[in-house]
């Protein structure tokens, strides 16, 4: 016997129908102004340079065996919700797991200046301890992000976004215990930020199904897409899976954190954009691969779910469909590649296809 299954079932939740989205999800932005990219490459496809976090160090055992148990639960029992993590958080084996992943990129300090040889000149098992009992008694507080600004190939600037050491370590513990349960949910089209594949595999795919007779791939971007996901679906998502108050309360933090940044003058501003606007997560925190995952695997769902042709808003532009034997033809999976694109229907010759979704809000437009 597993030691879920002591768990009082009382307290279990159950979500609805496994594989079917919450509702469906499109980009806010209309067209693709800001040549943005979606979360499903590191940088493109070709070079493999990544700025992410570095997960694949390999975990203690103990850490192995949690993640192991967490997997398991989570791919048995497709609708079960798991409400005793948080306490996961500052267990010394994840902590320190998490706090060597953190050290292996060698990153720069965030708001608070602390750099990694201050923190061995302090004592590193004595700055995890401290910051394991500020998680225990819950006086844990995130601080801003830093945001640096890293050029585009186009000429124009990302925004990068830098937490303290002391978040980054906490947020990667927190996908040392989450990652697991969200891995058995994700689509298996979507490739980024997941063990064992990678932005080529989606390449691959996309070759693959044009030599078996799909002979269409539908290329999108996803304008800002990390700047732009909303809290309150994202944590709709988050929430189908966990019910564990603290840890819930824990990512709101995290995605409402101030910004903070040194302006042409030299001065620092401080802004609560994500907070103002209920969106966004800030690219380059270890917790943001996760979140962006989880919330395009909503999207992805939109995709595979059959529906009536829709009918373009007013304000988004309008398609011209074309017929094959008389019918639309219908998206039948998404294949994400370095931006997302979707294979169609084999042998319907210059097609347009209809979006699988149920409604589309006028403001909104789907495809670039």
């Amino acid at each position: 016997m597993e030691a879920w299954d002591l768990q009082p079932t009382t307290r279990e939740g159950q979500v609805g129908p496994h594989g079917v989205a919450e509702r469906p999800v499109v980009p806010t932005k209309p067209g693709n102004a800001g040549r943005g990219k979606g979360p499903w490459f590191k940088v493109n496809a070709g070079s493999g340079e990544s700025r992410e976090i570095d997960v694949s160090l390999i975990p203690p055992e103990t850490v192995q065996k949690l993640q192991a148990a967490l997997r398991a639960k989570a791919k048995g029992s497709p609708t079960y919700r798991f409400y005793s993590l948080y306490d996961k958080l500052y267990r010394p084996d994840v902590l320190a797991h998490a706090y060597a992943c953190c050290k292996s990129q060698k990153g720069a300090a965030g708001v608070d200046g602390q750099g990694w040889s201050d923190i061995e000149a302090y004592g590193e098992q004595r700055w995890l301890g401290e910051l394991a009992e500020a998680l225990r008694t819950k006086e844990y507080q995130p601080q801003a992000v830093r945001r640096v600004w890293i050029p585009k190939p186009n000429g124009k600037q990302r925004p990068l976004g830098i937490p303290t050491i002391r978040d980054r370590v906490v947020q990667m513990a927190a996908v040392a215990v989450l990652g697991p349960i969200y891995e058995a949910d994700l689509q298996p089209e979507q490739y980024a930020y997941r063990p064992q594949r990678k932005a080529q595999d989606a390449v691959r795919e996309v070759h693959r199904l044009v030599n078996t007779g799909h002979t269409e791939v539908v290329d999108a971007d996803l304008s800002g897409y990390f700047d732009s996901i909303p809290h309150a679906e994202l944590m709709k998502s988050v929430a189908r899976r966990i019910s564990d108050g603290p840890m819930l309360h824990l990512i709101k933090l995290w995605l409402t954190a101030p910004v903070e940044e040194i302006d042409e003058r030299g001065h620092t501003q401080r802004t609560t954009r994500n907070k103002d606007t209920g969106r966004g997560v800030p690219q380059g925190a270890p917790i943001s691969p996760l979140l962006s995952n989880l919330y395009m695997r909503r999207f992805v769902l939109a995709w595979k779910v059959p529906s009536e042709p829709i009918v373009p808003s007013t304000t988004a532009p309008r398609p011209s469909p074309k017929r094959s034997g008389g019918m639309p033809v219908k998206v039948t999976g998404i294949v994400a590649a370095p931006s997302v694109s979707a294979n169609v229907m084999p042998g319907a010759p210059d097609c347009a296809f209809t979006l699988p979704f149920t409604t589309m809000p006028p403001t909104r437009t789907f495809l670039s």
